[in-house]
Formats: C-alpha cells, sequence, structure tokens
C-alpha cells in the first residue's frame, strides 16, 4: 500500500512538471505572459514591456510579461487580425474591440473569470463588500467577462475645455465683459463675444496659420464636449430621466449645425479640421495648440495656467478651463455628465488560450490589494525599485511616494502633485488595478482641482450621461448595435464635417432626411436594445 502510495505521488509530480513545461513555464516556475495594449507615447520608454512596475511584477512573480503594441492608428484592424489568427495574448485591452464580447464568451475565446474567484481573494474580498461593484462586474448571467475599471473615489476631470484668458485680456484692455454677465464664459453667446477677438488677436501679430476654435476631424468632441450645450448629445447613447436616446435624434443638432457653420464661414474654426484624421482630439492641431496659435481647445489640466509659456521666444499663455457652453433655451441639464463615477465598463479580458490562468490572474489580484494598488496608482518606494529599472534610478531616485510618519507623500517631481515629470509612465496605470483616488484626490495641485470644478460642472444625478459600460447585451443585440453603429460611424464621419463647411444645406427638410437615414440604419430597434439593457442592469 504505502509504495503504491509513493507511485502515485510520483505520477502526479511527474504530470505536474509536463504541464508546466507545456504551458510556457519552465522547471523553475518561471512564465511568460503577454498583453495587448495600444501604443502610448512618453518621454521614457517606446515599450510598455519596459515600464518599471511591469519590471517589478516580472521580479517580484518570476514571469516576464511582453506587451504587444499596434502602431497608433491601426488598433482595431490589429486587433481584428488576431482573433481572426486565434493568435490571442492572455490578457487583451477591450476597448478597441468593436464586435461582441458576449460572443467572443460564446465562442470560447475568453474566459468567465467568475469561476476563478479562487484566485482572485483580493478583488473577490472588494466585491462581496460592495454591492454596487459586484452590479459592475458581473453581467446578466452572473458571469464576469473581464476586468472593469475601478477607483475608491470617483476620479478628477484631466480633460475638458480651455481658452486663453490672457488673449481676451490684451484685446479688451483689462476689460473683459461676458454677456451672460460671468467671469468666465458659461453660454454659446460668450463664446461669439470671445471668437472674433481671437480671430483678430491673430491676424493683428500676423499669424496666417491660425484657429480661433480647434475641432476634431469629424467635428464632434468625445463625452458630449461642447455639442452637448446645444442639447445634442453627438455620437452616442444616453440616459435621460431613465429614457435611453441617441444624439442623432436630438433636436439640438439643428442650432448645433447652423452654429458650426457660422463659425465656419466667419474663419473661426480650424480650416484644416477635417484632414486631421487619427489625431488624439486633446493633442490635435499640436502645432496651433503648443504655438500659441489657438483661442478655444480641449486641453489635459497640465496645460492650463502658463504651462506653455515660452518666455525664453517672448510667448505668453494664460490657459483656463471652462465649462460646456450652453446654448439659450437648452436646459442645462442636457448637458451630459462628465464623471464615470467610481467605476468604468469593461478594460480587460483573459484569453482561454492563457497557459496559465491561475497564475495571471493571482498577479492581477495583487494589483487589487492595499500594497499593489499602491504600487499600480502610485509608482514604487525607494525600495521597490527593481534591480532591472533604469528609469527611476535616473528620474526619481527617491522613489515615487513613501511615508513621513503615517503620511503618505508623493514625490513632488510628479504631475499628480503639480511636478514637471509625467507620472503615467511610472505607475501600473496600462494594467487591471484599483485605483487610489481615496490617497491621489486631496494631494492634486490647486490647477487640477479646479479644472475638476470647472469641468464636472453639470455633474449632477439629474443630468443626461453616457450609458453604464456594464450594460449587458445578447450575441444577437450586441451584434445588431455594433453593425447600426458602425454604419452610422461612417455615415456621420462623412455628413457632420460637410455640413459645418457648408458642402450640404443645412434646412429642416436636410436634418429630416439626416434623421430619416439614421433611423434606416436600425436607431430604433438598438435604442430599444439599449433601454433594455439600462432597465435590467438598473434592477440587478
Amino acid at each position: 500500500m504505502k509504495k503504491t502510495l509513493v507511485l502515485l505521488l510520483c505520477g502526479v509530480l511527474m504530470a505536474l512538471l509536463f504541464a508546466a513545461c507545456g504551458n510556457g513555464g519552465s522547471d523553475d516556475g518561471h512564465e511568460e505572459i503577454t498583453i495587448w495594449f495600444p501604443s502610448d507615447p512618453n518621454d521614457f520608454f517606446a515599450s510598455h514591456s519596459d515600464n518599471p512596475i511591469v519590471q517589478y511584477l516580472n521580479e517580484r512573480f518570476n514571469v516576464t510579461i511582453t506587451f504587444e503594441q499596434p502602431a497608433t492608428g491601426t488598433e482595431g484592424e490589429s486587433m481584428s487580425l488576431m482573433f481572426a489568427t486565434g493568435q490571442t495574448t492572455d490578457l487583451i485591452f477591450t476597448p478597441f474591440f468593436g464586435g461582441s464580447i458576449e460572443q467572443l464568451h460564446e465562442d470560447g475565446v475568453i474566459l468567465d473569470l467568475y469561476e476563478y474567484m479562487d484566485y482572485m481573494p483580493n478583488l473577490r474580498a472588494r466585491m462581496e463588500a460592495s454591492p454596487e461593484l459586484r452590479r459592475w462586474l458581473l453581467d446578466d448571467e452572473g458571469r464576469m467577462l473581464g476586468f472593469i475599471g475601478m477607483n475608491t473615489m470617483p476620479g478628477r476631470q484631466w480633460s475638458g475645455l480651455a481658452y486663453r484668458r490672457d488673449i481676451l485680456e490684451i484685446m479688451t484692455d483689462g476689460n473683459i465683459q461676458f454677456p451672460s454677465g460671468n467671469d468666465e464664459p458659461v453660454t454659446i453667446a460668450d463664446w461669439d463675444y470671445m471668437l472674433p477677438l481671437f480671430q483678430e488677436f491673430f491676424r493683428d501679430i500676423g499669424l496666417t496659420n491660425y484657429a480661433p476654435l480647434l475641432i476634431p476631424h469629424n467635428g464632434m468632441l468625445p463625452f458630449g464636449i461642447l455639442q452637448s450645450g446645444f442639447g445634442f448629445a453627438g455620437n452616442q447613447f444616453y440616459v435621460y430621466n431613465g429614457v435611453v436616446s441617441h444624439g442623432f435624434l436630438d433636436d439640438g443638432l439643428y442650432n448645433f449645425l447652423t452654429t458650426m457653420n457660422r463659425w465656419w464661414n466667419e474663419g473661426f474654426i480650424d480650416p484644416d479640421f477635417a484632414g486631421r484624421v487619427g489625431e488624439i482630439f486633446f493633442l490635435g492641431a499640436a502645432e496651433l495648440a503648443f504655438g500659441g496659435a489657438a483661442g478655444i481647445r480641449t486641453s489635459l489640466y497640465i496645460h492650463l495656467d502658463d504651462a506653455l509659456s515660452m518666455p525664453e521666444h517672448g510667448l505668453y499663455m494664460d490657459v483656463h478651463p471652462m465649462r460646456n457652453p450652453v446654448y439659450e433655451g437648452v436646459s442645462p441639464t442636457r448637458v451630459l455628465q462628465r464623471s464615470g463615477g467610481t467605476y468604468e465598463g469593461l478594460l480587460f479580458m483573459v484569453a482561454s488560450s492563457t497557459q496559465n490562468v491561475p497564475r495571471l490572474l493571482s498577479i492581477i489580484d495583487f494589483l487589487y490589494s492595499d500594497e499593489g494598488s499602491k504600487i499600480a496608482h502610485l509608482g514604487l518606494t525607494y525600495e521597490q525599485i527593481p534591480e532591472a529599472d533604469t528609469q527611476y534610478r535616473q528620474h526619481l531616485p527617491q522613489g515615487a511616494w513613501w511615508f513621513e510618519g503615517n503620511e503618505i507623500v508623493l514625490n513632488p517631481d510628479l504631475t499628480t502633485v503639480g511636478g514637471h515629470i509625467d507620472h503615467v509612465p511610472f505607475t501600473g496605470q496600462r494594467l487591471p488595478h484599483l485605483a487610489r483616488g481615496d490617497i491621489t484626490n486631496d494631494m492634486a495641485p490647486e490647477v487640477a482641482i479646479n479644472a475638476d470644478r470647472v469641468w464636472a460642472f453639470y455633474d449632477s444625478p439629474n443630468n443626461a450621461r453616457g450609458l453604464p459600460g456594464a450594460l449587458s447585451l445578447s450575441v444577437e443585440d450586441d451584434r445588431f448595435v455594433s453593425d447600426m453603429s458602425a454604419q452610422l460611424n461612417d455615415f456621420v464621419d462623412a455628413m457632420i464635417p460637410r455640413f459645418i463647411m457648408g458642402a450640404e444645406a443645412i434646412t429642416q427638410e436636410a436634418m429630416a432626411d439626416f434623421r430619416q437615414q439614421v433611423l434606416d440604419f436600425g436607431m430604433s430597434r438598438a435604442i430599444e436594445i439599449q433601454q433594455e439593457a439600462y432597465d435590467r442592469f438598473a434592477a440587478r
């Protein structure tokens, strides 16, 4: 009996050894982990594989994490090719996937992670302590098809509308008089006051390449910025007073287009906007925005106040954040909320081809612990800097943060607290993790706190808002909405710039034809699907 037991145990050990060798592991337990994530240019490294937090995780967990990064502008094609060939990475960044998540699971491409919760005790504990988190993590069928964005507190807004206050001061001899009577612009009438002054200023100093107003190539800013002040939500589904609708059925589209066309005819809009395909909305037309030749644009908070001034070249800029402007007669509650709250939609999926799922999930779960979430969101302390790292030793030799008594102190050189070094490349924010707003929100520099106050001005429970990212659709419904949206996107991305530039007449008849085309794509059915999904989510 004893001999039989020994032989049995040997057989089990051999089986485990062969399993490890066959799944990308090695005799010493080393594992290879792959992640698909878009390129994210920074000043410190070209590949996310060289991120200091990734190197820390490599050393701590005896793994090698490698990122596959498609070239900017090819993300959709890269992801489609990956799924078509079946050569999936272990972890997949979801937002660039335009198909059905449910279909991927039904086809056996991605895992239901709820079946693996035993390997994620930190995440499970957080879910058990928060019914709201459970509502976001699990779909209508009780499945967990990936990792969502999570924060201990609603995060601050990092981008929004901004304008050159210094130009207005110059052009009015310090006597700025917004028609609304406010100290800052809050209405479309205030914009009508500003735009000619920007234009006159740029002409007076001899510029030929300038733009009083910068907009993306399709004429619409994300998150309802600008257009929702007209009562037009833009190219998105949204919910208002519990009712789901879509921006292209909003009556405010007409006033938005007529105003934009008027501004175009008066020379206020960037003449090259329609050709700026692929540019990031807050970095578009960089030669104008950062060269002092733009009046109104979207901005990061780190580019506000005098951050873009170049005194060595005689260029001084005072950039102020501003609210979404509201068109006359439009209820402010129609302006879309900016804050996504504590949770976001699905960000990462795990491929079923992953060789060692428990190992991968245990690493990710560490980033939901108190220790791991600090590393992911704040960065590394001096003691945690890995041997392979060069970036910390060169730029943040003291670490990203430390304790003074019982208080956490962030390195003052980081942009998180108003410094000059971009904090994101020194964190693990490109991995699934728990963000620590409870630590960083109150440490933000005054410019960030003020910008958030302005950009989130309309974040009221009564305001319209985008649909929650945790809605669950059936495969058939998801395919219908995706196909409809693909047709709609192509149509509106071509038509909206044509309306703005006057290539298409903006009449009530034209708007009726436009609306009918949107409906012909299947919009009514798509809204029904989203309404049913929203109602199910609300009832979870």
